[in-house]
């Protein structure tokens, strides 16, 4: 992932290093190169995590991150997105072990 420009605010910036988590955790569960992930300081935990995490739940995860990257460029509230982006996210990874 490339840190795309539009990234000044600290909020877009922690979207973006959330999307490069999942990313990686997404590289790992598809049994992808481990000298590939981006994260590479968080190496063991994304691991450990990989094995038991349901890909279509990553997907899904990035997929609400990149909403909310959406709505926050289009000035919507930014407390409601991120609770909403926080929600979502707790609730997919909380049903999302195998």
């Amino acid at each position: 992932f490339k840190s795309p420009g539009y990234l000044g605010s600290p909020i877009m910036e922690m979207l973006f290093t959330w999307k490069t988590w999942y990313r990686d955790l997404m590289l790992l569960s598809a049994g992808g190169p481990p000298d590939q992930i981006i994260n590479g300081d968080f190496s063991h935990k994304l691991k450990k995590m990989a094995e038991t995490t349901i890909m279509k739940n990553l997907i899904e995860s990035v997929l609400i991150i990149n909403r909310a990257e959406i709505d926050l460029k289009r000035n919507r509230n930014v407390s409601l997105v991120m609770e909403h982006t926080i929600l979502t996210l707790s609730r997919l990874a909380g049903r999302g072990r195998a």
